[in-house]
């Protein structure tokens, strides 16, 4: 399977890749959630008001995670399933997802290394492309 993506500008004005996941709920409602694709962090993380829209307690904190100039930030671990869609096609990935608990950490959903590691991740700005194949896929680089 093949799980399209796109580029879309963020708050900067830069172009940047972007797909749409399901999470449920704690209460079984499906969210839907567009991640930006970040390569560069090591697990997917939510902001903060994903607690609320995800029916998420704040009950067990987590401070292992630093960004770029900061360190030990709170965030809640929430184990679930990511639903990625495509063409009909669906695939559901076990998940532990960390929310973060204070406001203005992330300006997106970011969809880490943690899941984008169990694909062939194809990004080409100059055509627009984004794509996660499953890694019994195969492509060709055209070179």
């Amino acid at each position: 399977m093949i799980f399209r993506g796109y580029y879309r500008r963020t708050t900067s004005g830069r172009l940047a890749p972007f797909i749409r996941g399901y999470i449920p709920s704690t209460i079984g409602e499906e969210i839907p959630i567009t991640f930006l694709l970040d390569t560069g962090a090591d697990a997917t993380y939510l902001p903060k008001e994903y607690l609320d829209l995800l029916k998420v307690k704040a009950e067990r904190f987590h401070y292992d995670v630093a960004g770029v100039g900061s360190r030990g930030l709170e965030y809640v671990k929430y184990s679930t399933r990511l639903r990625l869609v495509t063409d009909g096609q669906e695939k559901s990935i076990p998940v532990v997802i960390g929310i973060f608990t204070a406001p203005g950490l992330l300006d997106f959903p970011v969809l880490g290394a943690d899941v984008l590691d169990q694909f062939i991740l194809i990004l080409d700005c100059s055509r627009q492309l984004v794509a996660l194949l499953d890694r019994d896929e195969s492509y060709s680089s055209g070179q």
